[in-house]
């Protein structure tokens, strides 16, 4: 089948301004920003609520060792219950050098079905005390991030935060774009285009998972999925890209839209300053990667082509 494009240029859709950053929004993003920057000061005394302890540390269930429960060099805000319940509270009170056990038990709806509702002992090694030294929102604080003072920060951060709201508004707009050019066009998928969706899809949800120290076999062993059961899961999803793929390598094609030598210099530029490559390297990735980071960038100036001509 041949594949039959619907009108890609001149299309009413209802492309909308972005959001107004309002004045709660820039105080709520200044006074995370002030949080972000609160730094820690190791101090010789007993740890209490609230206070950072570094620990490094082992669990056993039934004398055993078990994966996943050992780590160094940790720090543990006490009170954060970012471990399981009555962990925390067993540290109070203790001192750099001070060995601990601590005696829990797995909630009956932890994610790993061998510890669920089992009693376990973590040895710990307390290696520091630390409290926290809260930043204000002034002048110096602004200097330590490269502003001259509160009002350039406070502009600056409003700055991005339009540039945010902007992006968004882009974004939504491409995907109502995307879902009208697929609902009009007739579109064959081939067993490749799919494939290399597909590749794209799980990039994109490896990425997302590792953000919280994991890898994609390690989440849906939680969610308690297997890699086929998920395939399926987002197969809509992978088609739908392969389509958009096909929408914009018909839109490149129709507009004479190629990526030129400058733009794929200026690309691999911020690639090697941003990944710190030595020149051998990025003559590596070049090596292997040009091809499809030049049809990359091609994809992205169709993307922005239209957007550019719809509204």
């Amino acid at each position: 089948m041949e594949n039959k494009f619907a009108q890609y240029k001149n299309l009413s859709l209802g492309k909308q301004k972005p959001q107004e950053v309002s004045e709660k929004e820039l105080e709520d993003a200044l006074n995370s920003f002030v949080a972000r920057n609160t730094s820690f000061e190791e101090v010789d005394q007993a740890s209490e609520l609230g206070n950072i302890v570094n620990i490094d540390f082992e669990g056993f269930v039934d004398n055993e060792a078990f994966e996943g429960g050992k780590g160094e060099q940790y720090d543990l805000e006490l009170g954060s219950n970012t471990f399981i319940p009555g962990f925390e509270d067993q540290l109070v009170g203790y001192r750099k050098g001070d060995l601990v056990d601590v005696n829990v038990t797995f909630p009956e709806n932890y994610q790993a079905e061998n510890l669920k509702g089992k009693p376990a002992v973590f040895k710990c090694k307390v290696n520091a005390v630390k409290v926290k030294k809260e930043a204000k929102l002034d002048d110096e604080l602004a200097k330590q991030n490269g502003f001259n003072n509160v009002d350039e920060l406070r502009l600056a951060m409003k700055k991005e935060m339009e540039h945010h709201n902007e992006q968004l508004s882009l974004n939504r707009f491409f995907d109502k774009l995307c879902e009208h050019l697929i609902s009009n066009s007739e579109i064959e998928v081939s067993k490749e285009q799919e494939e290399a969706s597909l590749e794209n899809v799980l990039a994109y949800y490896s990425q997302m998972v590792s953000q919280y120290g994991m890898n994609l076999e390690q989440y849906l062993q939680m969610a308690n999925k297997t890699m086929d059961e998920f395939k399926k899961v987002i197969h809509p999803e992978v088609i739908k890209g392969a389509k958009v793929n096909i929408i914009l390598e018909h839109v490149a094609k129709e507009e004479n839209l190629e990526a030129s030598e400058s733009e794929v210099k200026n690309e691999l530029e911020k690639i090697k300053n941003y990944y710190h490559l030595t020149p051998e390297q990025l003559e590596e990735f070049k090596k292997k990667n040009l091809e499809s980071f030049t049809k990359e960038i091609t994809k992205r100036k169709a993307s922005e082509f239209l957007i550019l001509n719809n509204n």
